[in-house]
């Protein structure tokens, strides 16, 4: 028994025979006579009389009228439903985000989507580094992340390239290095550093940068929470190599910002199951390559 054997009974039932039945449904009288007869046989029952060329409810027809409506109207009910969030009416969407981007790219991405497409609830979930982003999304946990590339991306998972911060060096007020437009790396060997710690991307990256460079640096604050960081520096407990979003943040409690020679670049974008995703996380996906697109 599906649903179009039940829309055919129940439209028999409402237009008083299979001819007015047919029409209605534009559908052969043949071919609906069929489906009635094979849900009949399904269920073990007369569903209707046969008088003459007329039909008349059995007791058993009667009462399948009821749960029939019921069951149509939670198909019609589960459709719509269906159809609302395919349509990104209604839904949502899980992301996880490092912490380096969760004001820096993705504030804006959040802002555009929510103005397109208010209905969707959205769920951020915090990942520590690149990898627990990766596994979130391997668990199912959440379709999408954003986080730093490149990443090892777990079995089933793949990558998208979506854009690229430039570092910049916030030092303190007092520091030797305050008002300076330009720093070699070798200028940061001058000054005590706030940074993350190892495996933390930008903490990564200024490790690299320097090794290849031969500078040693000295860290005299390590603290994972990248947040805290412009208030330290702000607060002279030292200089600190900062995303974008972190460095205005840094500059307005008093910090001064400062570019490093050469550039230091964190890239960054999506890592996404291998299989078809929904529908909010697709939108989602495409207008945060719309944005990073913009200059």
């Amino acid at each position: 028994m599906d649903a179009r054997q039940l829309r055919y009974f129940l439209s028999v039932v409402d237009h008083g025979g299979m001819t007015r039945a047919g029409e209605a449904l534009y559908v052969a009288q043949p071919s609906l006579s069929q489906a009635i007869r094979a849900l009949e046989r399904e269920l073990d029952v007369e569903l209707f009389h046969r008088l003459g060329r007329g039909l008349e409810l059995s007791p058993a027809g009667r009462a399948l009228v009821g749960p029939a409506r019921q069951v149509l109207s939670g198909v019609l009910e589960t459709s719509d439903a269906v159809r609302r969030v395919q349509q990104l009416e209604e839904g949502r969407l899980d992301i996880a985000v490092t912490s380096d981007l969760a004001v820096e790219p993705l504030a804006d991405f959040i802002r555009v989507f929510r103005d397109l497409h208010p209905g969707v609830w959205i769920n951020v979930l915090r990942a520590s580094d690149s990898d627990e982003a990766t596994e979130l999304v391997k668990r199912a946990t959440c379709e999408i992340a954003l986080c730093s590339l490149p990443v090892r991306v777990a079995s089933g998972t793949q990558a998208l390239p979506l854009g690229q911060h430039m570092l910049a060096l916030a030092v303190p007020p007092g520091s030797p290095l305050y008002g300076r437009d330009c720093v070699p790396l070798a200028g940061l060997e001058e000054i005590d550093l706030v940074a993350g710690p190892l495996g933390d991307v930008v903490r990564d990256l200024l490790e690299d940068a320097c090794r290849a460079a031969g500078v040693d640096v000295r860290v005299a604050v390590e603290i994972g929470m990248l947040p805290v960081h412009p208030r330290l520096v702000a607060n002279g407990a030292g200089a600190a190599i900062l995303p974008p979003a972190q460095a205005r943040e840094a500059v307005e409690l008093g910090a001064h910002l400062c570019r490093i020679d050469p550039p230091m670049v964190q890239e960054f974008g999506f890592v996404h199951r291998k299989d078809s995703l929904d529908a909010a996380s697709q939108a989602f996906m495409m207008i945060a390559r719309r944005c990073a697109a913009q200059p």
